[in-house]
Parts: C-alpha cells; sequence; structure tokens
C-alpha cells in the first residue's frame, strides 16, 4: 500500500508506530529504568554512554529524527484534513508508552521529588524546609538525590501533596514511586491535551488537530514528562484549566466561572510558584466587562486576594519562614544561559559574586521593561481579552525564559509550551516554540560531549563557545518570535 493511499488518521498512526520504536531504541530499551534507578550517585546520558562519540551521534540524530516526524504528523494534520481526536489521543498515549519505563536519562529530578516525599512520610522532615540529605544515614536511597541533597523543594503545597500522595500509593517503594510519579505527570499531560482540545474546539474549530499534535507530539514535551518525570506539566494544566474556565467566564458571564479561575490559578501557584507572573493578565480579563475604573479595580484586588488568600492557607501548615524558603536562595551559579554567558564575561573584571550582582542590574531591568509592557497592553479594551491573556502569559513566560533563569534547563519551556496550541492560527510563537525545543533538547548535551572531547579546546575558547551555544539555544527562537507572524491561510 502507497503512502498516498492512507487516509491522514491512518498515517498519523504509522508516523506514531515509527517515532514509538524510535524513542524505545534510543531510550527504554537500552536504559530501563528497573535497572538503572537504584544507581548511586545517579547518572545521565554522557555517562551511560561513556561520553562516547557513538552515544552522542545517536542521541544527536536520534533527537533531529523525532523532530523531523514530529513536523511530518504537523503536517499531516494540517487544517482540512478529517483527524479524529481520538486517533490523536491514541498516538500520544503510544508515545507516552515508549518513554515511562526509560531511565531519566538528562535530569535526576524524580529522584528529589521522591526523597522529599520519602523523607515526609518515614521521617516527619517538612520538605519546605528539610534538605533530602537530612534523611539517615541508613536511608538506602538517600545519596540518590546527587547534587540536590542539600537543598529543600522550591515547590507549593500542591506539587508535595500529591507527590506524598504516591508515596503511600505506591506502598513506599522506591521504583514504584517513580512510576507512580511518572503517572502523575503523564496524567497531567492527557489533562493538558484535553484542555487544548476543548478550547481549540470553540474557539478554532479548523485548528484542533495542529494545536493537539503540536503538543502532544513535541518531543520535548514527551522527553520531560514520560521519561523524566518533571512536575512543571502539573503546573501547566492548572494554567491552561484556568484559561479554560476565564474562557467560559467570558462567553457567558458567569461568576461562578470567575471563581474557578481564581482557583484553578492559585493551584497552579501551589505547583510551582512561577504562574504568579501571569495573574494581573488574568485579573484584568475577568473584570474587563466593568465599566467603572474603581469598580474594576477593587473586583480585581479582590479576586487576587482571593488567589493569595488560597496560597497562603495552603502554604501556611509547612511554611519555613523567609529565611529557608529555598524559592528566594539566589543559586550563584550561570549555565548556559544569558546570565551564565554575562557572569563568565565579566569574572575577568570582577570577582566574588560581584559578576552575578552585575548581571542580575543588567538583565533584570530589561525583563521589567517587557513585563511592563505586557501589562500595558492588557489594559487596552480588546475585543477578545481571554485570548489577549494568552498571548501576554506566552510572550512573558517565553521571555522570562530567554533572559532571567541564570541555569537554563529544557523543561523550562513546560510552562508557557501548552499555552502555544491556544494561539493558533497566528505563525510565531508555534515556529518560536518548534525552534526553541529543538535547540534546548540537543544544544547542551552536543556541547557537554563536545567538553569531553575536546578539553583544551574548552578551557581556552570557553567564552566564545558559550556565545556560539547561547546563540543557538535561545538566539534562534528569539528571533522566531520577534519577527512578526503572519496569521496561516486555509487552504
Amino acid at each position: 500500500m502507497r503512502l498516498k493511499t492512507l487516509t491522514p488518521n491512518l498515517l498519523l498512526i504509522l508516523l506514531a508506530l515509527i517515532t514509538t520504536a524510535l524513542y524505545g531504541f534510543m531510550f527504554s530499551i537500552p536504559f530501563p529504568l528497573d535497572r538503572f534507578y537504584n544507581t548511586i550517585p545517579p547518572v545521565d546520558y554522557a555517562k551511560l554512554t561513556h561520553r562516547s562519540l557513538n552515544g552522542s551521534l545517536i542521541y544527536f540524530l536520534g533527537i533531529t529524527a523525532t523532530f523531523g516526524l514530529y513536523l511530518g504528523a504537523l503536517k499531516v494534520v494540517w487544517p482540512k484534513k478529517i483527524i479524529s481526536p481520538w486517533v490523536i489521543g491514541l498516538t500520544a498515549a503510544m508515545l507516552v508508552s515508549s518513554l515511562i519505563l526509560s531511565y531519566p536519562v538528562t535530569a535526576i529530578d524524580i529522584f528529589v521529588y521522591a526523597l522529599h516525599s520519602r523523607a515526609w512520610a518515614l521521617y516527619g522532615l517538612n520538605p519546605l524546609a528539610s534538605p533530602s540529605n537530612m534523611m539517615p544515614d541508613t536511608d538506602p536511597w538517600r545519596g540518590l538525590a546527587g547534587e540536590w541533597g542539600k537543598v529543600a523543594a522550591p515547590y507549593g503545597t500542591v506539587w508535595e501533596g500529591l507527590s506524598l500522595l504516591t508515596f503511600y500509593i505506591s506502598g513506599g517503594g522506591f521504583l514504584s514511586q517513580l512510576l507512580a510519579l511518572k503517572g502523575l505527570v503523564i496524567t497531567a499531560y492527557f489533562g493538558c491535551l484535553w484542555l487544548i482540545y476543548l478550547i481549540l474546539q470553540r474557539h478554532q474549530p479548523d485548528w484542533v488537530a495542529v494545536g493537539m499534535v503540536a503538543f502532544a507530539w513535541n518531543p520535548l514535551v514527551l522527553l520531560e514528562t514520560a521519561q523524566n518525570g518533571h512536575n512543571d506539566l502539573v503546573m501547566s494544566f492548572f494554567l491552561l484549566l484556568a484559561v479554560y474556565t476565564s474562557y467560559l467566564a467570558d462567553k457567558s458571564n458567569r461568576r461562578r466561572f470567575i471563581w474557578l479561575t481564581c482557583i484553578a490559578l492559585a493551584l497552579s501557584i501551589l505547583v510551582k510558584f512561577i504562574t504568579l507572573l501571569v495573574v494581573p493578565f488574568f485579573l484584568f480579563s475577568l473584570t474587563h466587562r466593568v465599566r467603572s475604573k474603581m469598580v474594576r479595580l477593587g473586583n480585581m484586588l479582590g479576586y487576587g486576594s482571593v488567589i493569595i488568600l488560597i496560597v497562603i492557607i495552603a502554604l501556611a501548615p509547612i511554611w519555613p519562614g523567609w529565611a529557608n524558603w529555598a524559592v528566594l536562595r539566589p543559586s550563584g551559579q550561570g549555565g548556559y544561559s544569558l546570565i551564565g554567558v554575562l557572569v563568565l564575561s565579566l569574572k575577568v573584571a570582577f570577582g566574588g559574586n560581584q559578576p552575578f550582582d552585575v548581571t542580575r542590574w543588567l538583565i533584570n531591568p530589561l525583563f521589567i521593561v517587557i513585563y511592563l509592557y505586557q501589562l500595558a497592553r492588557a489594559l487596552k479594551p480588546n475585543p477578545a481579552p481571554w485570548l489577549l491573556t494568552i498571548t501576554l502569559s506566552f510572550q512573558t513566560l517565553f521571555w522570562y525564559v530567554l533572559l532571567v533563569i541564570p541555569i537554563f534547563h529544557a523543561w523550562y519551556l513546560l510552562w508557557f509550551l501548552p499555552l502555544m496550541p491556544l494561539l493558533l492560527p497566528h505563525s510565531a510563537s508555534l515556529k518560536a516554540t518548534v525552534i526553541f525545543s529543538f535547540t534546548a533538547t540537543l544544544v547542551i548535551p552536543f556541547f557537554e560531549a563536545w567538553r569531553a572531547w575536546f578539553p583544551d579546546i574548552f578551557s581556552s575558547y570557553l567564552l566564545l563557545i558559550r556565545l556560539i551555544a547561547l546563540f543557538c539555544l535561545i538566539g534562534l527562537p528569539a528571533l522566531a518570535l520577534i519577527r512578526r507572524g503572519r496569521q496561516y491561510e486555509l487552504k
């Protein structure tokens, strides 16, 4: 049977089978979770492949191939194609199944989640105040926290509560809890996919299939959830839920949807606090029908107070105190990020922590200007304020990841990536997100492999190499977003 004779649904399933096999042969088969999970200290892909040229080439070519298949899937489901959402959900399940049994080869955060909940359940250690290395030396899993063993959890009580639940559901076995944690974030993955469907079905029905595939097939999303088990998508699920309820509030003008939006935003904040950045955009949207400026301001303060009150009440039982709150503790480190490169370049002139202080004074005001510009846009009258909220939230989180974070990690893209499908049919957000996903997944592992192969070159030209890496990592997606994106037309 020729490919041209296949229906779009069958062709999508065929691409999913190929992609599933590729993920399996790259990660799950050579690095099964049940074989490597108890390796102390934990290892990454470079160590698992002994920093070999073959291992790096497999990773480079494999990731490139998965993104190629991802673009192929987007082409298959492009608008005016008859694609069943159930088929897309089936392909998403296939892709997830290929990675759930894989060892987390590029991050150890899932071990840290498990250890914090284990320390809380067995030893009564507050996860927001107690690093996991405070567990007794006799605990067999204590060493799996690696370099994060000295740090308390920087998350909220919703995440810590869900993580604790996985401990009890799994019976306290470490491997079973790791699988339960993966199951939790995969549930959030399908929850995000469902909400993307619901929102696009009402807002842009011709783009439902494209939006669902743009999220569900993205290799970065799959690797950072089904494989590495990061909690960021749990935060994004509640953020998308807030988008959906704000849409219902806008269309129905029913107050109960406003309160549901406030609750969803509070739950998102109580997973990871970064959601606080976008709360003002939702407050502007929820009150846009109010004509009186004073009444609107009062309503905004009221809804905002409800969100903050929920967060405070939820945090109160295990509040570590301002001095011990991990969220407020600067790392004093810089990696593959704009801050990291600037710090490296300033070390010649400054010593100690001065490069970090100077860099923050350079970068933070730039982001503040961007943020104030977004707030000004939110204040202007708009025929679709809830849609403007998505745009402003996406761009704010995008630029925050690009500019502010001192050490870049690929899973930070999960903060804004689930919002991208809701902006279709505009092209800039889709192009920028796909490019950023590719560079974030590929650039740092590639340059770290080169560091092992050519240590002398790296020591002599470290700043130049980091500048090249920085341009590839964040320069290309930034240019894609800055360029004026046209709106795709249906053909």
